[in-house]
């Protein structure tokens, strides 16, 4: 017999588990990410006739990244700042989506431990 309580809780974790399925759903749509960030900084060429010998410099982007355990710079193609950009928030939505499951799994558990207690009948 379950009582009004349990219920409750079962439904809960009902609604969890769709929330998860959904999100997982989400994050396994097959979008290409980039992993790391973009940012606009402004440098000078070197050039000595240049504006950017006495003005701030030229804006150039740049994708910083890790590969094999060092960090990466590169520069970014102008054609390519809007494609790379959009990967890079990809990227930034697909954590997001890890955080959220994660954050699901933890109110899941907590929501069984409180069924285990619930359940527990002591031994006489």
């Amino acid at each position: 017999m379950s009582t009004e309580k349990e219920e409750k809780i079962l439904d809960r974790l009902r609604q969890l588990a769709s929330q998860r399925a959904c999100a997982i759903d989400t994050l396994t749509q097959p979008n290409s990410l980039t992993i790391g960030s973009v940012h606009d900084t402004r440098r000078r060429c070197g050039k000595p006739g240049c504006y950017c010998a006495k003005e701030p410099g030229h804006l150039q982007t740049v994708l910083m990244s890790v590969s094999e355990s060092r960090r990466r710079c590169q520069l970014v193609r102008q054609d390519d700042v809007k494609t790379v950009r959009r990967s890079v928030a990809r990227y930034k939505d697909f954590r997001a989506g890890l955080r959220t499951i994660k954050a699901l799994d933890l109110k899941a558990l907590t929501l069984l431990k409180q069924l285990m207690r619930l359940r527990d009948t002591p031994y006489k």
